[in-house]
């Protein structure tokens, strides 16, 4: 489950945010285990950024458990992780300050349905609207562009504060990376935050092995 939640105790605390609404305040732990006919202790959350990058870093002989590493998961919101020590966690940035709102606001579906509705009073319901028109409408170029110099921007401090060796990232508009990559890369370098940038494409499933791997971890 995406932020703010307890984990815990399975309460949906997501309010004033594009998605989830009427899950507020709801014991979705409960919820399920009556659905399900299951005792509640057989259930458990993992934020989903954070089972992501679990997923990732297990299914990728290349990565060692030791290094640091950065996750980032674009679609509906912004979820972000960070594995250092062995150890993997959110860090519930979604809601940092960010230009002239939050992180979430630039970094989800939503920011690209409002930008490109700004920009040319048309509507889309996604970012696979864009990428399908991006070799023929004019705006999907300088929207694209634009996220990945946003994206730039808010990682840099975080790549100076944290030395990631990756920076790992999927979801729906991590897809897209190919409209935006270049341009992400190129501002990191211009903004002395160099570090390397993976798109996996286990997408989902990367955060299914992640929470697979976090229940075996906690009922050995």
């Amino acid at each position: 489950m995406p932020g703010h939640f307890d984990y815990k105790e399975g309460i949906c605390l997501i309010k004033n945010q594009e998605k989830l609404k009427s899950f507020y305040n709801v014991n979705i732990k409960k919820v399920l285990a009556r659905r399900l006919n299951i005792p509640v202790e057989s259930i458990r959350f993992i934020n989903v950024a954070a089972a992501f990058l679990q997923g990732k870093i297990f299914n990728d002989n290349s990565i060692t458990g030791n290094q640091n590493i950065l996750g980032l998961t674009l679609g509906m919101g912004l979820g972000k992780s960070i594995h250092s020590g062995g150890v993997t966690a959110d860090t519930a940035f979604w809601d940092s300050s960010f230009l002239n709102g939050i992180a979430e606001d630039y970094f989800s579906i939503t920011w690209f349905v409002k930008r490109y509705h700004a920009l040319n009073a048309k509507t889309i319901y996604g970012v696979k609207d864009l990428l399908a028109s991006a070799d023929t409408d004019l705006y999907a170029p300088i929207i694209f562009k634009e996220f990945g110099r946003n994206l730039a921007s808010f990682l840099t401090p975080l790549i100076k504060k944290y030395a990631p060796v990756i920076i790992i990232t999927g979801g729906n508009i991590g897809g897209a990376s190919g409209t935006f990559l270049h341009v992400l890369t190129d501002t990191l370098k211009t903004n002395k935050a160099i570090t390397e940038i993976r798109i996996t494409k286990l997408n989902e499933f990367a955060a299914l092995i992640g929470a697979a791997k976090r229940w075996e971890a906690v009922s050995n």
